[in-house]
């Protein structure tokens, strides 16, 4: 089986619903049944990349679910090549800005 992986930018997780629903729920959820089934037999695995500002709580929601990187740096892991794909949970009043920076930087 060919796999493909695939960085996700997953900015202001260590909230409520950005723990609860986005990361745990969701891209959790597909990383943890062994990714997406498309094509040919190939599958698509998620990795994401946890970015907030309070470091203790990434790293301890990282080591919790076996996310291998964090980050609260948002610029350096917008520059990364290897993360095509940015994800805000941020507040409402916060996310035009981060959503601009993302856009910006190429990422989808």
């Amino acid at each position: 089986m060919l796999e493909n992986r695939i960085g996700i930018i997953m900015n202001g997780v260590t909230g409520r619903m950005g723990t609860q629903q986005h990361l745990l729920r969701s891209v959790l959820a597909i990383r943890d049944e062994g990714g997406l089934a498309v094509k040919n037999g190939k599958r698509i695995m998620v990795e994401p990349v946890l970015v907030g500002r309070d470091s203790t709580k990434l790293l301890s929601l990282a080591e919790q679910h076996g996310v291998r990187r964090w980050s609260t740096d948002l610029g350096e892991t917008l520059r990364d090549p290897g993360l095509p794909i940015f994800f805000d949970a941020t507040t409402t009043d916060m996310r035009s800005n981060f959503v601009k920076q993302a856009i910006a930087a190429g990422k989808h």
